[in-house]
């Protein structure tokens, strides 16, 4: 079985979270920066793509993809430059 097989099957399984196009993360890990986010948008409170790159301690090409899927899940929206936590209803992991 190869690599990119491999990674399909276990997203399958819902062991990993497929963010974008080739790019996976751990589900417990997903969940841990979703939680990380969390208090920071919390109370009507916004970040700019720049300011969760920083909370997240990674580079713009990591933060881009991962924003980009938050805001598809439902967990964040984006207005502008800036990202809002979305309704709690619909902030719960797939």
């Amino acid at each position: 079985m190869s690599v990119p097989q491999l990674l399909a099957l276990a997203a399958a399984n819902g062991d990993l979270v497929e963010v974008a196009a080739g790019y996976y993360l751990h589900r417990d890990v997903d969940r841990q920066v979703q939680t990380l986010l969390r208090a920071p948008l919390s109370d009507g409170r916004s970040l700019t793509l720049s300011e969760i790159r920083e909370l997240l301690a990674t580079t713009r090409k990591y933060a881009v993809p991962y924003c980009e899927y938050l805001d598809r899940i439902g967990f964040t929206r984006r207005d502008g430059d800036r990202r809002w936590l979305a309704a709690e209803d619909a902030t719960k992991s797939p």
